[in-house]
């Protein structure tokens, strides 16, 4: 459930460059910014942002209170701020084709290929809220497998998310402390 929840730490706040996609002003973030989170497991998590790399945008995400030199997953988002693949501190490896979706509004649909090499079709329809998005998330045979809510900061980084997956769990993820 963690990692379901730390695919969407990084949003940033709604910015329309096209029509049924939200944005990013990525302007508004500095190299090194980084939000301290908590989750509703107690885990405390540092996202840092660390600026474009090869036409992407890369996130460093800690597991801690602090950054420390190596980061355990290593996030990289299109320009619209759609996750496209994390690298994991093993180096193994996740990838979302063409992006996750996570700013699409409307329906949209897209693979994810986890770090063990399994293959998982998705669909997700989005709509805008008065503070960020709500989502419902379906597998290729149509069953529901997560509901979520996200609270944008005026800033654009991820304030709250709060979701409900297919097995009744759920969970959430606050934002603690923004430190630019």
């Amino acid at each position: 459930m963690l990692r379901v929840i730390l695919s969407f730490i990084l949003l940033i706040s709604p910015f329309s460059t096209q029509a049924e996609t939200i944005g990013i002003n990525w302007s508004a973030l500095s190299p090194g910014q980084y939000q301290k989170l908590r989750t509703n497991e107690g885990a405390q998590l540092v996202s840092r942002y660390v600026g474009p790399r090869d036409g992407l945008y890369l996130f460093e995400l800690f597991y801690g209170l602090a950054p420390n030199d190596i980061p355990n997953e290593r996030i990289f988002l299109d320009r619209d701020g759609q996750f496209v693949k994390s690298i994991f501190v093993s180096g193994a490896t996740t990838t979302f084709e063409p992006h996750d979706c996570s700013r699409t509004l409307g329906a949209c649909s897209f693979t994810m290929r986890t770090k063990d090499g399994k293959t998982f079709s998705y669909t997700q329809i989005a709509k805008r809220t008065a503070r960020g998005l709500k989502f419902t998330r379906r597998d290729a045979s149509g069953k529901v497998v997560m509901r979520a809510r996200m609270e944008l900061r005026d800033s654009g980084l991820l304030r709250n998310l709060t979701m409900r997956t297919r097995l009744g769990g759920g969970g959430y993820i606050r934002e603690v402390k923004l430190v630019k």
